[in-house]
C-alpha cells in the first residue's frame, strides 16, 4: 500500500498543473508516479477520487 500526502487549498488543481508542467522535479515526480503507483496524471481519472480521511488545520497562535 502506498499513501500519498498532499497539502494544497485546491488539490484537483494542483494535480492539474503538476500534470502539464515541464519542470524538472515536477517532471520527475510523474515519472515517480506512474512508474510507483501506476498514476498517470497524462489520463483522466478512471475512478472515483480518493476518500478524504482527515482534514485538519492548526489552531492559530496566540502571540501573549
Amino acid at each position: 500500500m502506498e499513501i500519498m500526502v498532499m497539502e494544497a487549498d485546491d488539490p484537483g488543481r494542483a494535480l492539474q498543473m503538476i500534470a502539464t508542467s515541464e519542470e524538472p522535479f515536477d517532471v520527475e515526480f510523474r515519472e515517480y508516479l506512474r512508474d510507483t503507483l501506476d498514476l498517470d496524471l497524462s489520463q483522466p481519472p478512471t475512478d472515483a477520487p480518493p476518500e478524504q480521511v482527515l482534514d485538519w488545520t492548526a489552531p492559530a497562535r496566540s502571540h501573549a
